[in-house]
């Protein structure tokens, strides 16, 4: 019986339609049930055999639709259909003061007893029931246009569904796609990601990401955020390696600043050869005169040799 409640959901996770803890708690099934990894398996079939199998929508479709639609709304020629009883009740002119309104309140009272006596169990209506009205959010890109010789016009659309997933920052889950999303080309967003991710530098998969896009990103607003989280670990191995790379490699004086002022209290041999060989290098006047104190404080020479 588990094991049918779980297939049930397999459709809703091939499309991304279970909750987080749905989705993990379906995972860890499947890792000790080999018949639901099958059913797994042939359900990520049939997605791609329909999706392979969609239909070419033509071009020129919803010009002719929206034709049709004119023609059958009387804009065109006229609907060959018979009007309906209640269509020639409606439209008769002696007494429209009298079926008019009376026809209406007919209508609203036959809406609100149906409503009243729709069936609510396992009849045929319930499932309509469980539908929402709103579409979920689907975001489209267009990635290729073609024109034939008609001059109608092909477009290629990626679409994504969106989904919303809630959880604490404590979550495996939620921090992997924090960490993940460090690459998108948003550099708002990651800054976004970064303060938040400042609270679990305990987590050596947040130290890393940081560490990287301390030394990797283009934008001196995420370096400047991965910085701040990582003050405290300066006096770890990976993090001075990170410090002096911005050191010798970071267009931004402040980045350099602040580098010297959290490598300087270490006191290490190795700082003082990453000093004087910034010394050697540096253009900035204020980011100079605070390399040579810290060489004074160290009592470490100022060249070189």
């Amino acid at each position: 019986m588990k094991c049918a409640e779980y297939q049930r959901l397999l459709p809703l996770l091939v499309y991304d339609e279970l909750s987080l803890d749905e989705e993990n708690e379906l995972h860890e099934h499947m890792e000790m049930c080999e018949g639901c990894r099958d059913a797994f398996a042939r359900e990520h079939t049939l997605q791609r055999v329909l999706e392979e199998s969609e239909v070419e929508v033509p071009a020129n479709l919803l010009v002719r639709c929206r034709s049709d639609l004119r023609n059958r709304t009387g804009l065109g020629m006229p609907d060959p259909r018979p009007q309906s009883l209640w269509r020639r009740l409606w439209d008769m002119e002696v007494p429209a003061l009298v079926w008019k309104p009376a026809t209406a309140l007919a209508l609203v009272a036959a809406g609100f007893f149906g409503a009243r006596l729709m069936p609510t169990g396992d009849g045929p209506m319930a499932f309509f029931q469980g539908i929402s009205a709103a579409p979920a959010p689907v975001a489209q890109k267009i990635r290729t246009v073609n024109r034939d010789a008609s001059g109608g016009v092909q477009l290629v659309v990626e679409e994504t569904r969106q989904r919303t997933v809630r959880g604490n920052l404590t979550d495996e889950p939620i921090r992997a796609l924090m960490v993940n999303t460090l690459s998108d080309p948003d550099p708002g967003l990651r800054v976004e990601m970064i303060e938040m991710l400042k609270t679990q530098t305990e987590s050596s998969e947040v130290r890393q990401a940081l560490l990287f896009a301390l030394q990797n990103d283009a934008n001196v607003g995420v370096r400047l955020s991965a910085l701040e989280g990582l003050k405290r670990y300066s006096g770890d191995p990976d993090t001075r390696k990170a410090l002096a790379h911005v050191l010798l490699t970071d267009d931004n004086a402040g980045m350099r600043t602040t580098a010297i002022d959290l490598m300087a209290p270490q006191r290490e041999r190795d700082f003082v050869g990453v000093m004087q060989e910034l010394l050697h290098k540096e253009d900035n006047p204020y980011v100079r005169q605070r390399c040579q104190r810290a060489l004074r404080e160290m009592n470490a020479s100022l060249e070189t040799f």
